[in-house]
């Protein structure tokens, strides 16, 4: 039998003490003999009642652990709380804002300041809500399923200033949106993927409104519209988009880059009670660079300023396209040998630092929605308190989906507007606008990219596809 060295330590100090006992007890009498057996006894009975107990009390603490976990005070498994993920988001902020302060010196604080954020980003509270209920989704669902990828996707849908011609790609503001906001959803266990699917010379309708999922894919969370120098005052090309966003198969948030001076935002608002809408108004951008950042005309030394302010504004003017001074028009474009890239570098095509602001702050705008997503779902679930966290999550998860139930229904059972046509509306809205909100099948051919050379290569053919109108049903 294997005896440890610890026992044979033991037996070693047992006999060695009884040895002094013996010797000790020679020199005693019997009374003393008697007392001293009764105190070992006492010893012993005291010794074995902590020897038993401490053999059960890892048992008790199990159960204790288990009962705990009912409760939601200890836990098992990969779920977390709300709370626990808001502090690892506010942990990536520390990443993001390191990035800012390298940009912009001490002005970074402009940019995260959430009072300048709610003037620059235009919103209803109804849309605010959809937008926190969407990310909220999406961190329930990789809670729930922690193996399985859950993502988050931003789509850039907009002309030549949109995909950042004249710029390499990395400097467009979608690849800076996605470098700003990756950290803080992979903190809540979402992958945040950005796709750039601008077209150079197309507008927003009809086709590419007809043909959203075959362009910009079938998964798509938030859809931005930046066709400002395409779609100029056709209006209802707008309106035409943004109503067949209502039927694309994941009902997308909508986003917004254009100026409130324009008419068309308000169009685009139209679905605002159907699906969420924001938009990034070009004007309040003009408003924050020329009341609090540097003018690099009115400075002394305007090479000390941070790199994405050196030579931003000129007498007022983002990038001194209306500036008498040509010094930022000079530093518009980083250089590059690239010859592909300097024939789109025109004074209509914005620079790298346009879109590095642009890009900055969509970031920061979807930081603060997911902060801020993190707080509803914390307070939403105190109202469910009494379950487990994984009850909690799914509990929760149902209620957010009835509210998209209600969404759809809205939507399925809303009569369209004669809006979407403009001009051809005049006795064909009868017949056409019940055809725009059915699905379109589209063919595409290879010059369909990101970056197509001119609206001729969208010589798309598409059908429009009507369970009560089908060729066959005509034969």
């Amino acid at each position: 039998m294997y005896i440890s060295e610890n026992e044979l330590l033991l037996k070693w100090q047992i006999r060695k003490r009884t040895c002094r006992l013996t010797s000790y007890l020679r020199r005693i009498n019997g009374l003393q003999v008697v007392s001293m057996i009764v105190c070992s006894l006492m010893i012993g009975f005291i010794l074995g009642y902590d020897q038993s107990t401490s053999k059960k009390e890892p048992e008790l603490n199990i159960t204790h652990k288990l009962m705990s976990t009912k409760v939601g005070l200890i836990r098992f498994g990969p779920q977390k709380t709300a709370l626990e993920l808001l502090g690892l988001v506010r942990k990536t902020k520390q990443i993001s804002m390191q990035s800012l302060v390298e940009e912009y010196g001490h002005f970074a604080s402009l940019l995260t300041d959430n009072a300048n954020l709610d003037k620059l980003f235009l919103m209803s509270k109804e849309s605010k809500a959809r937008f926190h209920r969407r990310i909220i989704q999406k961190i329930l669902q990789k809670q729930l399923e922690p193996h399985k990828d859950v993502t988050f996707t931003w789509v850039t849908a907009g002309d030549v200033r949109a995909g950042g011609f004249g710029n390499d790609p990395q400097n467009s503001y979608t690849s800076v949106l996605h470098e700003t906001t990756r950290h803080a959803f992979q903190a809540v266990g979402l992958e945040f993927i950005a796709q750039n699917r601008a077209i150079r010379s197309a507008p927003s309708g009809p086709i590419l409104a007809l043909c959203m999922k075959t362009i910009y894919g079938s998964n798509i969370d938030i859809l931005n519209w930046d066709f400002s120098l395409t779609d100029n005052s056709l209006d209802y090309q707008t309106a035409l988009w943004a109503a067949r966003a209502t039927i694309h198969p994941t009902r997308p948030l909508l986003m917004m880059l254009d100026t409130s001076e324009k008419s068309r935002w308000k169009k685009m608002f139209e679905v605002d009670g159907k699906l969420g809408v924001a938009m990034l108004d070009t004007l309040g951008i003009r408003r924050f660079v020329s009341k609090q950042l540097p003018d690099s005309t009115r400075i002394t030394h305007p090479e000390q300023l941070p790199p994405a302010l050196q030579y931003f504004q000129c007498d007022g003017s983002i990038e001194g396209n209306t500036s008498k001074s040509t010094i930022c028009r000079k530093n518009k474009f980083l250089p590059n040998e690239n010859c592909e890239l300097k024939k789109y570098q025109s004074e209509w095509n914005f620079g790298w630092k346009d879109h590095r602001l642009k890009g900055r702050m969509f970031g920061l705008f979807l930081i603060q929605l997911l902060h801020d997503a993190l707080m509803e779902l914390d307070t939403v679930a105190r109202e469910f308190s009494y379950l487990s966290i994984e009850s909690q999550q799914q509990s929760l998860l149902k209620h957010y989906e009835k509210l998209d139930e209600q969404d759809m229904f809205v939507i399925d059972n809303a009569a369209s507007s004669s809006d979407v046509l403009g001009l051809h509306a005049q006795g064909l809205s009868d017949l056409i606008v019940p055809l725009l909100q059915r699905e379109a099948m589209c063919w595409l051919p290879e010059t369909m990219i990101v970056g197509a050379e001119n609206s001729k290569s969208l010589n798309t053919r598409m059908l429009i596809f009507n369970s009560n109108l089908r060729s066959d049903q005509n034969k």
